[in-house]
């Protein structure tokens, strides 16, 4: 790793504290459907990612917040769906195992969906999915 790509714990500090007070998450509707405080606000931060007490979704205006313009971030919900980065590995993972996206940053199984369910998503998936009845 090259000297410039190396940022010490002073310099990360540095930067979640100018990112929090830019911050937007507290205006957001899903944060404020919470009803209260959350630990932590600047899910998009690379050390935060999604909040352990916000669970679903009510809106977003992350694509308002100067951080998202900032950073050039192309995803949202940051609160709910993790940071920039994962994301975008969900993303291309659920493309490449032939399922939701919303499923995938779920971490949900397709064994998971009930039958009739999974038989539309084997259907659908292009024999992406592995068959209940034949081993991997």
């Amino acid at each position: 790793m090259s000297e410039s790509m190396k940022t010490t714990p002073e310099e990360k500090a540095k930067r979640l504290k100018m990112v929090e007070s830019v911050c937007i998450c507290k205006g957001c509707p899903t944060y404020k459907a919470l009803g209260k405080e959350d630990e932590y606000i600047a899910y998009c931060f690379p050390t935060r990612g999604r909040s352990n007490v916000i669970s679903e979704e009510k809106g977003c205006t992350c694509g308002v917040c100067p951080i998202y313009a900032q950073m050039k971030f192309t995803t949202a919900y940051y609160c709910t769906r993790d940071v920039e980065m994962k994301q975008k590995v969900a993303i291309a993972e659920a493309a490449w195992k032939g399922h939701s996206v919303w499923d995938h940053l779920r971490k949900r199984s397709d064994t998971d969906f009930d039958p009739r369910t999974r038989a539309k998503m084997v259907k659908h998936s292009r024999g992406h999915l592995p068959q209940k009845d034949k081993p991997l």
